[in-house]
């Protein structure tokens, strides 16, 4: 039952991620794992419900019971946890650490084109800029490494201090829109809070 869960999952959902399995983070691969958890513990549970609904014997009624309550509560969990983890935690669009920061690369007008069949080098990169460019820095440094905002009246709405393009948007299919890193700053011009967003085009 396990293998044929992995199977059906793995050719249901895994063409979905093609593209991406080529530039894998542990976010991603955390969420594959996860997903499959889910997948397989809901139609444990399934099966486990028929058989307890159809089976005669007393016993084996019990015994699809207490594994239907097991995997039951493994599938609520595996929603749970990644739900819960997103509320708690700044989280990365997928790929983000792929590559580490590089100024020259990520100053270059090319990188947050859109390259076919990949993210952008700046997509690849927004994550380790973030974590050791950005976090904790001053405007003055943070310029430096990534250059001068880019913003250009996009965000009326809470605008930020600073504004970059990464790219086109990875969360929908077309592409339809951009992707930037923004960045907020304090009375002190140190960094505030940050967000990697998609625009929609």
């Amino acid at each position: 039952m396990l293998v044929l869960g992995i199977a059906i999952y793995s050719l249901a959902f895994l063409p979905h991620y093609s593209s991406k399995l080529a530039t894998p983070d542990k976010a991603f691969v955390y969420l594959m794992v996860v997903e499959c958890i889910a997948f397989i513990s809901a139609c444990s549970a399934i099966i486990m419900f028929l058989f307890y609904a159809i089976h005669p014997d007393p016993d084996f009624k019990q015994t699809c019971k207490r594994w239907f309550a097991l995997t039951s509560s493994l599938f609520v969990l595996s929603i749970l946890i990644p739900f819960s983890s997103a509320l708690l935690c700044v989280t990365y669009p997928f790929a983000s650490f792929v590559s580490s920061f590089d100024a020259r690369q990520w100053k270059d007008p090319a990188s947050s084109e859109h390259l076919p069949g990949e993210i952008t080098v700046r997509q690849q990169m927004v994550g380790d800029a973030v974590r050791n460019h950005v976090i904790g820095y001053k405007k003055t440094d943070i310029v430096a490494a990534l250059g001068e905002s880019e913003d250009n009246g996009q965000f009326p709405d809470d605008r930020p201090d600073l504004a970059y393009r990464t790219g086109p948007r990875r969360d929908s299919a077309f592409q339809q829109g951009d992707e930037w890193l923004l960045i907020w700053l304090d009375d002190s011009q140190e960094m505030l809070r940050f967000e990697i967003v998609a625009i929609s085009g």
